[in-house]
C-alpha cells in the first residue's frame, strides 16, 4: 500500500504541475495577446491619424495653388493693363458689374483659404479685397461717364483713382502670394 500511496502522490504531484504549466502557459499567452491586441489597435489608430493628416495636407496644398491662381487673377483683372483693356473695349456698365461680381468670388475663396490655410496672407488678401472695391467704384463711374460722353481728360481723378487702386491691388497680391509660398515652404516641403 505504501507502494500504492506513493504513486498516486507521484501522479497527483505530476498532474500538478502539469496542470499549473499549461496554467501559466495559458496565462502567458492570453497576455501576450493582449498586448498584441493592443498594439495592433495602436498601429491602426496611429495609422489612421498619419492617412488623416497626409489627406489634410493634400487638400491644402491645392486649396493654396487656388488662392496663388484667384490672387493672380484678380491682379491681373484689376491691373493697369486690365483697365486699359476694358476701358478701349467700351465694356458696358452692366458687364463690368458682372465680371467684378465674378471675380468677388474669387476673392472671397481666397479669404476664406487663406485664413484657413495662411493666416500670414490674410491682412493682405483682405487689402486686395478692399481695393477691388475702390477700382469698381472708380472705374464704374468712368465707364459710365464715358457712355455719357465724358472724354478722358474731365475723367483724370477717376482714372487717377482706379490706377491707385490697380497698383495696390498688384503690390498685395504679390506680398500675399509670397506668403502663401512660405506657407507652402514651411509645411509642405521636407
Amino acid at each position: 500500500m505504501n507502494n500504492t500511496y506513493m504513486t498516486v502522490l507521484v501522479a497527483l504531484a505530476g498532474a500538478v504541475s502539469t496542470l499549473l504549466g499549461v496554467l501559466i502557459t495559458s496565462r502567458t499567452q492570453v497576455a501576450n495577446q493582449k498586448l498584441n491586441i493592443e498594439f495592433q489597435v495602436e498601429l491602426a489608430r496611429e495609422k489612421a491619424r498619419s492617412d488623416a493628416w497626409a489627406a489634410a495636407s493634400q487638400s491644402a496644398v491645392v486649396q493654396l495653388a487656388v488662392a496663388h491662381k484667384n490672387l493672380s487673377q484678380i491682379a491681373r483683372e484689376f491691373s493697369l493693363t486690365g483697365l486699359d483693356i476694358m476701358w478701349t473695349a467700351s465694356m458696358p456698365v452692366a458687364e463690368f458689374n458682372i465680371k467684378y461680381l465674378s471675380l468677388c468670388e474669387k476673392a472671397d475663396e481666397l479669404l476664406m483659404i487663406v485664413d484657413f490655410h495662411a493666416p500670414d496672407a490674410s491682412a493682405a488678401a483682405r487689402e486686395v479685397y478692399g481695393q477691388m472695391n475702390m477700382f469698381w467704384g472708380s472705374f464704374k463711374n468712368i465707364l459710365y461717364q464715358t457712355e455719357k460722353g465724358k472724354t478722358p481728360s474731365e475723367l483724370s481723378s477717376q482714372l487717377g483713382a482706379a490706377h491707385d487702386a490697380a497698383k495696390l491691388i498688384g503690390e498685395k497680391a504679390a506680398f500675399a502670394k509670397a506668403r502663401l509660398s512660405e506657407t507652402f515652404q514651411e509645411h509642405f516641403v521636407n
